[in-house]
């Protein structure tokens, strides 16, 4: 509702849905993906029918990112095993975004280890997007 209220002055907007829509679509693709693995771990034909079908959802639902999110996200999933890979599928494939090739060079470098967060951190970084999305609303009717 913040995403709807800060850019469509509108509570809910059919004609477009924020990222969290994109990601739970790309969680949803992911997991048809994993239910129809084939044994040797690739993807199965109805793996990818379903990673299609969410992008298709995606699409149609006007969301962030469109089909690509999702599209990128199950690229992301199926490079899994080879960070080298993924780092390169990923990077190509956020070209039409000028800087989002660079966050790359922090999954090259990841570990794999989560970093220490505080119950504070945690509870800022969930309520950040709401929150600033709100002042953003408000700031936006105030002004205009």
């Amino acid at each position: 509702m913040p995403f709807d209220l800060a850019f469509f002055r509108t509570p809910f907007a059919l004609d477009h849905q924020n990222v969290y829509w994109t990601l739970a679509l790309g969680v949803l693709a992911m997991a048809g993906l994993k239910h129809f693995e084939k044994p040797d771990g690739s993807a199965s034909w109805k793996g990818l029918l379903c990673a299609a079908g969410c992008t298709l959802a995606a699409l149609l639902a006007c969301t962030d990112y469109d089909g690509s999110g999702v599209l990128i996200i199950c690229a992301l999933y199926l490079t899994r095993g080879d960070r080298k890979r993924q780092c390169i599928v990923g990077a190509l494939l956020f070209l039409f975004e000028l800087t989002a090739p660079l966050a790359f060079v922090l999954v090259w470098f990841y570990n794999g280890q989560r970093g220490a967060c505080s119950p504070l951190q945690k509870k800022a970084f969930y309520w950040f997007y709401p929150v600033h999305l709100s002042v953003l609303a408000a700031v936006t009717n105030l002004i205009l």
